[in-house]
């Protein structure tokens, strides 16, 4: 189910996805897996789009399992565990990265998390919007929990910070797309139901 994330090295490009019971790392040139780090839950399910920034990579599936941060070797022919933290087991909304730290919801830990990039530690935690889908624009947190509604939030250094929100107002089955921004729009699918919204400006 993950879709792949291409990593450009001076010397090679790598392919990197989360397979079956493995996230791993492919030479896109020649095809060559040149690693596998083993990530097994529950349900072989592993939707969520892989992380990679200087160096790290950071990977995370629901279903109790939670999330990993591998250190890349420079040649990108192996990688070292740097952390875990299962607390953030994200099903299908993936997570996002701003300003150093990590943001997603959990899956069985119903709770949107906070962790650090470097460490993994937990920084803060909230139930209200969670479970759920979650996008960044300008520094805010576009979040479209499983409950039907979209909450507009600002990261602050010790919470989330709620700025407004509102219910999804058609379609039909489980709250489970990911949003999309473009153009200054806002496009939430529910079902067979597609929404346009204006941002306002700031």
């Amino acid at each position: 189910y993950c879709s792949p994330i291409l990593i450009k090295l001076p010397n090679k490009k790598i392919l990197v996805t989360m397979m079956e019971k493995a996230i791993c790392g492919f030479d896109v040139k020649t095809g060559q897996l040149l690693w596998e780090f083993e990530h097994i839950n529950d349900t072989s399910v592993h939707p969520n789009i892989p992380v990679f920034i200087n160096g790290y990579l950071y990977c995370t599936s629901g279903y109790g399992k939670g999330g990993v941060m591998l250190k890349l070797a420079n040649d990108g022919n192996s990688v070292t565990e740097v952390w875990r933290n299962t607390e953030l087991d994200s099903k299908t909304g993936g997570v996002v990265v701003l300003n150093g730290r990590i943001y997603g919801s959990g899956d069985r830990n119903r709770k949107i998390f906070c962790l650090d990039w470097q460490t993994g530690k937990q920084l803060f935690s909230s139930k209200e919007m969670a479970p759920a889908t979650l996008i960044a624009n300008d520094g805010l947190l576009y979040i479209y929990s499983e409950s039907g509604k979209i909450f507009l939030v600002e990261p602050k250094t010790d919470g989330f910070n709620i700025l407004s929100s509102f219910p999804v107002p058609f379609g039909a089955d489980p709250h489970w797309a990911h949003l999309v921004i473009k153009d200054k729009k806002l496009y939430v699918r529910h079902g067979t139901s597609l929404m346009v919204y204006e941002l306002a400006a700031n």
